[in-house]
């Protein structure tokens, strides 16, 4: 009824009809809204735990995997890479960078170590992930 009351204010005589539609308009843009959000969110999650699988392999084959905010400052920033720190393997990963491309650059690094992807986690990935550090296989597989 509040509604009603500041909708005939400031537009003049509207009808309760009319409001009833506008809201119910508004509702279906709200939900259709909602339903974007949690279609995003589980695109995010599945992206998150690609990138734990992914982290996973590289530290199962000797590699300290650390996704950090790393440094910037003015005329200089430091990027996601990897050395080694007194003997030890590590990958830096800036966590900064979107979910996407953090995916990208541990592909590479699983690629150029030449690390080889236990069969099993297959499973775990998208196909085109699977396809792209080496179980190309499975790909086959799951579409027949």
């Amino acid at each position: 009824m509040l509604l009603y009351c500041y909708a005939k204010q400031s537009l003049g005589a509207v009808s309760l009809k009319t409001l009833k539609l506008w809201l119910l308009i508004d509702l279906l843009r709200i939900l259709k809204h909602m339903k974007s959000i949690d279609k995003a969110r589980a695109q995010q999650k599945e992206k998150e735990s690609c990138l734990k699988e992914l982290a996973s392999i590289l530290s199962s084959s000797g590699y300290s995997v650390r996704r950090e905010k790393l440094k910037q400052g003015h005329g200089w920033r430091a990027v996601s890479g990897s050395c080694r720190v007194l003997g030890d393997k590590m990958v830096f990963l800036d966590r900064r960078l979107p979910a996407d491309e953090q995916i990208d650059f541990l592909i590479d690094r699983i690629t150029s170590f030449g690390i080889q992807v236990p069969a099993e986690k297959a499973s775990v990935f998208p196909p085109s992930i699977a396809q792209r550090v080496g179980l190309e296989t499975v790909g086959a597989v799951a579409s027949s």
